[in-house]
């Protein structure tokens, strides 16, 4: 198994959209990124989503409307997913 270094997460960080690293710095250790995002950055795979967890439903809703502007969001029971490129699903 090979374990991520430093460099790899502030890459991982420094090809996050803006837009989603301020709502994690806003979100403190509260919301987080997770999923093949950052599996995605590390290995030069294609980016398919960004998986955001938020600490509740309606933080997911608030954070979702904050980051997609035009864009359109797609709302599940789970999840709130903004159209774009990457595509952001916030959970």
């Amino acid at each position: 198994m090979i374990n991520l270094t430093v460099y790899d997460t502030t890459w991982a960080v420094r090809r996050m959209p803006a837009a989603v690293r301020e709502l994690l710095k806003a979100g403190g250790t509260k919301v987080f990124v997770a999923g093949g995002f950052l599996r995605s950055i590390v290995s030069g795979d294609e980016l398919k989503d960004i998986d955001v967890f938020t600490p509740s439903q309606e933080e997911a809703e608030a954070s979702s409307k904050k980051l997609a502007g035009e864009k359109r969001i797609v709302t599940t029971a789970n999840a709130y997913t903004v159209i774009g490129r990457p595509v952001i699903q916030f959970i």
